[in-house]
């Protein structure tokens, strides 16, 4: 679904050449495709870098007007705060954390877990690029939330399910003390995440005691 994604976010650098140094090495860390430097109508230089997938987004570096390059970014200033990038790996932010001083960003704070993702946890750095532009990159994963719980099997057969219930496939168990986490992938709309104990019905059809079960455990 596209409806109120991001499709692109452009930031503004008093020299581009030189920001680029520190963009092109991390955004292509992060997995995009960095695009060349060209000038609009207006004669203004930019570049437009990608993140390739089924929900593209873009991030665009223009650089600013000769009048406005000497003016500081600041961050509690009306206009932008700070970006925030996601890592599919807990240790990809440690990477970045390395990448980052190597390029020589200031690092505000980090890495390390914050209280901003609840149960979900939130591993993050973060960190003052070109101009003095804030940056944030974050790891959230529901194995940081059931912290070193172990994977009990992978990608099961399909779950017995009645006709008319959507066509759920058991990816992964993940056991933690005497709880269980069960992922279950619904090939139409993503993935599900349940636990055994407890939260087991939000995945059926409906509460009808009569009604065949979605889900088998």
């Amino acid at each position: 679904m596209l409806t109120g994604s991001i499709n692109h976010v452009s930031i503004t650098v008093s020299d581009l050449t030189d920001a680029m140094k520190f963009f092109a090495p991390f955004l292509k860390f992060l997995g995009y495709e960095i695009g060349e430097v060209f000038q609009d109508p207006n004669g203004q230089r930019l570049t437009v870098n990608i993140l390739p997938g089924p929900r593209s987004v873009a991030v665009n570096i223009w650089e600013a007007k000769p009048e406005f390059a000497k003016h500081r970014f600041e961050v509690y200033e009306v206009g932008l705060h700070h970006l925030a990038f996601h890592v599919e790996k807990h240790e990809q932010i440690d990477q970045v954390y390395e990448l980052a001083k190597s390029l020589g960003a200031e690092i505000l704070d980090g890495p390390g877990e914050f209280p901003y993702g609840g149960p979900d946890g939130w591993y993050a750095v973060y960190f003052v690029g070109p101009d003095r532009l804030k940056f944030e990159v974050v790891h959230r994963n529901f194995t940081t939330r059931f912290g070193k719980g172990q994977k009990a099997n992978v990608r099961t057969p399909p779950i017995a399910k009645a006709k008319d219930c959507p066509p759920l496939y058991l990816m992964q168990h993940w056991s933690y003390g005497g709880r269980m986490l069960t992922v279950l992938w619904d090939k139409f709309s993503g993935v599900h995440v349940v636990l055994r104990n407890g939260l087991a019905r939000e995945m059926d059809r409906d509460s009808e005691p009569d009604h065949p079960r979605c889900v088998e455990f």
